[in-house]
């Protein structure tokens, strides 16, 4: 279980709108998943919330995990650090910048900040009585039955930088395949090169990104006035003047079908006494009837990223 975790003030921005209740759920999502790997399942509002956070969290486990790896290539059981005092002396090489770097004990409590993206290639430690050469051997011991067919002239310090850089030369199977390539394994031809970027699946993730972005927030201001309405509910006369409403709304438009203007009239009459006597309940809970509409962050697009006419908002270009 990792001891600590990086929270990000956009994690605060997000929750700070939620109600209380909400929000603790949430903070303590936040620390099982980044903490202890326990997915929480939620639903509505929380559920937005939780889901634009989670996946940084992901990627903070993530790198925390390799972090603690190493970067150490695959097949790498038998490269074991030695202990031992030998008692012979072996041939050492001249590693000015290693020994700075072992001595240096590793911190088992490090906390991987994913904010520094690590070097794609980690110089290997090199004991003081170890050679390259033993050292390439050892991290790659299928050459080792045939070391003596190496060639003399091997510069294995650079050997096994390349080695670490590219796959395929990790995965060759005979040493005359690194003999008969050397030139071109030295001068970094083997080394694994970075994909190119898809600019027709980047630009459907931005637009992905942008969609779950605005269902936020579109979240945020439905929820708060859902949960007045819910509360309003629970109170009997508000409850009952609100069928009578709705009743009265639905008799306004057979009226207006009918093209009955008295009968119309008279019932728009009733309407307004009926939402004159709700203002007055709204007002004893402190609520307005404004409170009962989704107060949106854009008005014009109501949260949604477009206008009516099928252009982008001005808080689509904007954000």
């Amino acid at each position: 279980m990792k001891n600590s975790f990086i929270f990000y003030s956009s994690f605060d921005e997000a929750l700070r709108e939620l109600p209380d209740k909400s929000r603790l759920k949430i903070y303590d999502a936040i620390t099982d998943y980044a903490l202890r790997g326990i997915d929480a399942q939620f639903t509505g509002v929380e559920k937005a919330v939780f889901s634009l956070i989670k996946p940084q969290l992901q990627a903070n486990n993530q790198r925390y995990e390799n972090g603690k790896k190493g970067g150490a290539p695959r097949g790498n059981s038998n490269a074991k650090k030695t202990t031992e005092k030998t008692t012979e002396k072996q041939p050492t090489v001249d590693l000015v910048e290693e020994e700075k770097t072992t001595k240096k004990q590793p911190n088992e409590n490090v906390n991987v900040n994913v904010n520094v993206i690590p070097p794609f290639y980690s110089p290997p430690r090199v004991e003081k009585t170890k050679t390259y050469e033993e050292l390439f051997f050892e991290k790659y011991p299928k050459y080792a039955k045939d070391r003596a067919k190496a060639r003399k002239d091997f510069d294995y310090k650079r050997l096994i930088e390349e080695f670490e850089k590219s796959s395929y030369l990790r995965n060759l199977y005979t040493l005359k395949q690194v003999n008969d390539n050397y030139a071109l394994i030295v001068t970094g031809e083997f080394r694994d090169k970075e994909p190119k970027k898809d600019e027709f699946v980047e630009a459907a993730n931005a637009r992905a990104d942008r969609e779950r972005w605005y269902a936020m927030r579109r979240a945020l201001a439905e929820e708060k006035s859902d949960r007045i309405k819910s509360e309003m509910m629970k109170d009997r006369k508000y409850f009952e003047l609100n069928g009578k409403l709705g009743d009265l709304d639905i008799a306004i438009a057979r009226a207006e079908i009918d093209e009955d203007e008295r009968r119309e009239a008279q019932l728009r009459a009733e309407r307004e006494d009926l939402l004159e006597a709700r203002v007055e309940i709204l007002k004893k809970h402190k609520y307005t009837e404004e409170d009962l509409l989704p107060n949106y962050f854009c008005d014009k697009c109501k949260d949604t990223g477009w206008q009516q006419d099928g252009k982008a908002c001005d808080c689509y270009l904007k954000s």
